[in-house]
């Protein structure tokens, strides 16, 4: 009948995965940009380096602190004082500069991590869908055209073989084109759910669904 030996190591459970809806190219690289954890941690790292910047500015600035004092004498001589003071460092040639250009260097540092990560998820994204593409493509063409007519090349058969008509080997001929037909439509079936799967990857939705 065309069918191989079934392998006792195989072991199927559950249906292949079919979404309903197709995907769009700019709503996978936008689900990428927001969920992908490398990029969700560039991003982490680049508020924390805003933070130190800021930081470290502000530890260059100059404190100053004012201050006023009461005292209040009791005996013989009754006596009443006040003052005040201020104070200020002078930092004449240290006002942190040494920090703050590293702190500042270490952020366009991140963020040109950050373009580059951007591009890689931009490429590995449009490479999944073109793949997830061609392989909807493909499932869709063997499921309207190639099944339904060697099903329908089958049933035919088979009326004509119960009727005289053909013989048994034509029979077994339609029979074994409509099992090779099935299988390149499960095989088709199983790749597009592969496909499903690694755009689930590339966009980070396996890790956040």
């Amino acid at each position: 009948m065309g069918r191989r030996v079934r392998s006792l190591d195989l072991d199927v459970a559950g249906p292949l995965r079919e979404d309903a809806h197709p995907l769009t190219l700019d709503e996978l690289r936008a689900i990428a940009l927001q969920e992908r954890p490398d990029v969700l941690a560039l991003r982490r790292d680049q508020a924390r380096s805003l933070a130190e910047v800021r930081s470290q500015i502000a530890q260059g600035k100059v404190d100053f602190t004012v201050g006023t004092q009461y005292h209040h004498q009791y005996g013989n001589d009754h006596g009443d004082a006040m003052g005040f003071f201020f104070s200020a460092p002078l930092p004449v040639f240290n006002k942190n500069q040494g920090e703050i250009e590293r702190a500042r260097r270490e952020q366009q540092q991140i963020q040109a991590r950050i373009r580059a990560l951007e591009l890689t998820v931009g490429t590995d994204v449009e490479t999944a869908y073109e793949q997830y593409s061609t392989a909807r493509s493909l499932l869709e063409s063997v499921e309207k055209e190639m099944l339904g007519k060697a099903r329908q090349v089958r049933e035919t058969m088979d009326y004509s073989y119960r009727r005289g008509e053909a013989s048994f080997v034509e029979f077994l001929d339609a029979q074994r084109t409509f099992n090779e037909t099935l299988q390149t439509f499960n095989e088709a079936r199983a790749e597009y759910a592969r496909n499903l799967y690694a755009i689930d990857s590339v966009t980070g939705r396996s890790v956040n669904p």
